[in-house]
């Protein structure tokens, strides 16, 4: 690595003693890691982040073990509210504060864990009725609710509100909240123009009013007459059959979220399959496309993204492709890699196993991000057994402070403290995990991506989407937490000098990248540094694109591999 490792100023005491408060903070409570993050970022910068290891030590020992023994009781409540996608949606505990929220919640109400029922957003008085039917429901247990119709505290909108009670291994009762405050949906206007033969201005008219806008402020958005939209109100009132804005806002709601459709799912659900390696560990791994097709090597990233979009599992079908998935050791049901050992070999000689299994001789390659590192140590340690290495946002050694200090706050936080604190590096990253595992990993997936706007409209495509929080079930969910992977691979990447391997292939495994202008990890300025470092490489830069340029370029990536083969 080229990083300096120059000495760091010695931290006044209550410096010291506030960077511990923070850490002992998101020990306890791991919705706070974000809060870890910037404080880091104000306090430290971007490439100041080590610490005396010693004083540090004596603290990290106690800060794990308050994170070994936290429970997730957020994991069931979590996965109740990942139903509720589109919709506003919390549950509430005895004590008449928010349990768990979602994404919508926090974005409408800027409702979050420990919030009082008194901070929603509606008039005074509609709280108090809210709080008083909560307070009946624990009571009585009517496994009905009650559904209540209250006033916006600002504009006075008519919003609808349902409570549920419900009960969760981890709490006795909780009173489940959905409201009538939409995310608006993916696909709902077309569902309302075929249902009712809604007009596209009609159903913009419906949709102001289901995210509780007024006539008003309708006319106003829309610039027409108030008379206009009344009028475009009663044609919609008609057709579909509802009597009031109320029913209308209520018929929407039973549409989308209030009694929400399952998930959407791929084609085919992916299969697992799991092969016994010679020291006795199990690998887990899939296979897709044509059964008899030319083979290629998916490395799924650190954030594990095993599904692809359905469209692109069937294109590789079409293309006569043979994609073989590793799920690596610490993933999913493979077992973890010994602690004592090369990461970077270990993974890629589980891989080499895999492909005697399956009689795959020689192949191509397809990386996402850190995931480049073991696909050029596969080709260095396998040169014959490699046709060429397709990257995605694929990572390159970090050279210089200043490359650090141009990352987003997320991946600077990382990858610093891997560099400057690997000690603290493990606690850093579990709880990252718990915190993705208590907010929902869409949440987490906004959080670590929303500085690209490419990234967020790529994650918008209902596709994308789906193959990303379907594939990273092997990553994380209430079964698999592969945090301990996770770091000791980001540990690898910033501490190990792995950029030899690069001058190693340099002329026998042709190498190409494919790199967004809008990644928060890798921007334009370092993508030039390493145009410059690695001229061999073949550089393809997209600017509508970033981080995820896979989910939006595997087209592109397809046809590369197909190349690669002629």
């Amino acid at each position: 690595m080229h990083i300096s490792n120059r000495a760091e100023p010695s931290r006044p005491p209550d410096q010291d003693d506030d960077v511990l408060d923070r850490i002992y903070d998101v020990a306890l409570n791991p919705d706070r890691f974000e809060e870890l993050v910037d404080f880091w970022q104000s306090r430290f910068g971007a490439a100041a982040v080590a610490m005396d290891l010693p004083y540090l030590g004596r603290h990290m020992d106690r800060a794990e073990e308050f994170l070994e023994r936290l429970d997730d009781p957020m994991g069931e409540l979590t996965t109740v509210l990942s139903r509720f996608e589109q919709v506003a949606a919390f549950a509430i505990g005895a004590d008449l504060r928010v349990m768990q929220v979602n994404e919508a919640a926090h974005q409408k109400f800027a409702l979050t864990i420990g919030s009082s029922v008194k901070q929603l957003p509606f008039h005074i008085g509609d709280c108090d009725v809210i709080q008083h039917r909560v307070q009946r429901l624990f009571k009585s247990g009517d496994p009905q609710g009650c559904l209540l119709w209250v006033r916006g505290a600002d504009k006075g909108q008519i919003v609808v509100v349902q409570l549920v009670p419900i009960h969760t291994a981890q709490h006795e009762q909780l009173v489940l909240v959905t409201t009538s405050m939409l995310v608006w949906p993916i696909g709902v206007e077309g569902a309302l123009r075929a249902a009712f033969g809604l007009t596209t201005a009609e159903v913009e008219v419906v949709r102001h009013l289901t995210m509780t806008t007024s006539l008003q402020e309708v006319a106003d958005l829309r610039g027409r007459a108030i008379a206009t939209v009344r009028t475009q109100l009663k044609t919609i009132l008609h057709k579909t059959e509802t009597k009031s804005q109320v029913e209308l806002v209520r018929l929407v709601l039973s549409m989308t979220a209030l009694a929400p459709p399952a998930s959407p799912t791929l084609e085919t659900n992916p299969q697992f399959q799991m092969l016994a390696l010679p020291d006795g560990r199990r690998l887990q791994y899939r296979t897709f496309g044509a059964r008899l097709g030319t083979p290629l090597v998916f490395w799924p990233s650190d954030y594990g993204f095993h599904v692809w979009p359905s469209q692109a599992e069937a294109a590789a079908v079409r293309m006569g492709l043979r994609v073989i998935v590793p799920v690596r050791g610490g993933y999913g049901a493979s077992d973890p890699n010994p602690a004592d050992v090369d990461v970077t070999q270990a993974i890629v000689q589980d891989v080499a196993h895999l492909l005697d299994e399956l009689q795959i001789d020689k192949c191509a390659h397809m990386a996402i991000g850190i995931d480049f590192v073991l696909a050029l140590r596969f080709a260095e340690q396998f040169p014959h057994r490699s046709r060429a290495i397709v990257a995605f946002s694929g990572v390159l050694p970090v050279h210089g402070d200043m490359q650090l200090a141009r990352m987003d706050k997320w991946h600077r936080f990382i990858l610093a403290t891997a560099h400057f604190s690997p000690r603290l590096l493990p606690f850093i990253v579990k709880a990252g995990f718990l915190m993705a595992r208590r907010q929902g990993k869409e949440a987490f997936v906004r959080a670590v991506f929303g500085g690209s706007r490419a990234d967020m409209d790529t994650f918008a495509n209902p596709g994308v989407r789906q193959a990303i929080l379907q594939g990273t079930d092997l990553t994380l969910s209430q079964d698999h937490s592969a945090h301990e992977m996770f770091a000791r691979l980001t540990a690898y990447q910033m501490t190990q000098d792995w950029g030899r391997w690069l001058t190693s292939v340099r002329g026998t495994v042709p190498i190409s990248f494919l790199c967004g202008l809008q990644d928060t990890q890798v921007p334009r300025e370092t993508l030039a540094e390493y145009q410059r470092a690695y001229p061999w490489i073949d550089f393809q830069l997209f600017p509508d694109a970033g981080r995820l340029v896979f989910f939006r370029l595997w087209r592109v990536a397809l046809s590369k591999v197909a190349a690669s083969e002629k």
